[in-house]
């Protein structure tokens, strides 16, 4: 078994409602992790399942690295 651990993209320094799991990517955030996917998807075999926190920001992560696989992203 193989295991890659992809960090969430730039986020928010602090969410619209003060909580730490409200936030978001940035725009900045948005668009290095869209390039970052990119790259993995080159280098990396396809994943057989993409887990993500529930958290706002790892949850928009996981989208956009599910935009490049066959997967859609599991909340664990």
């Amino acid at each position: 078994m193989k295991l890659l651990l992809f960090r969430h993209g730039i986020a928010e320094d602090q969410g619209a409602d003060g909580d730490d799991a409200s936030r978001a990517l940035t725009k900045e955030g948005m668009a290095r992790t869209q390039s970052a996917a990119r790259g993995l998807v080159r280098i990396a075999d396809q994943p057989d399942v993409i887990l993500t926190s529930p958290k706002r920001r790892a949850r928009q992560t996981a989208d956009i690295i599910a935009q490049y696989t066959k997967h859609h992203p599991e909340v664990v």
